[in-house]
């Protein structure tokens, strides 16, 4: 993009376990390694920004994709107890994901650079 010269978006999927301390999940191997995506968007958005490349993440919460349903087969009360404490009540939907990234990915977001986004349905307001 650099090389192009004509600027770019960049999309990084962190999560909010970067942003938070899981409860009741042991090892920490996710949390950190999500939190380094964090930090390395904000890192490279500094970098790039000069260069008219946005880069900004997006952190979602509880979705349920292929591995939280694989999840949810082995242990169903950590499922059912994390959906308990998001205040909207449900999982978000992997469709849910697609208007912010699309946004993320237009002219309209030209001027956003280094944000996280959080996406989890109010978990992370406690």
């Amino acid at each position: 993009m650099i090389a192009r010269g004509r600027g770019g978006r960049i999309i990084n999927i962190a999560s909010i376990s970067g942003l938070i301390a899981n409860r009741g999940i042991g090892g920490r191997s996710y949390e950190t390694g999500k939190a380094a995506v964090i930090a390395f968007t904000r890192a490279v958005a500094a970098d790039w920004a000069p260069h008219r490349i946005t880069v900004n993440a997006i952190a979602p919460g509880g979705f349920m994709t292929a591995p939280n349903l694989r999840w949810k087969s082995v242990n169903p009360a950590i499922i059912e107890t994390f959906k308990a404490q998001v205040p909207m009540g449900d999982y978000g939907e992997p469709e849910d994901l697609a208007p912010l990234a699309i946004y993320l990915a237009s002219d309209a977001s030209r001027y956003m650079t280094g944000a996280v986004l959080v996406i989890d349905g109010g978990y992370t307001l406690w």
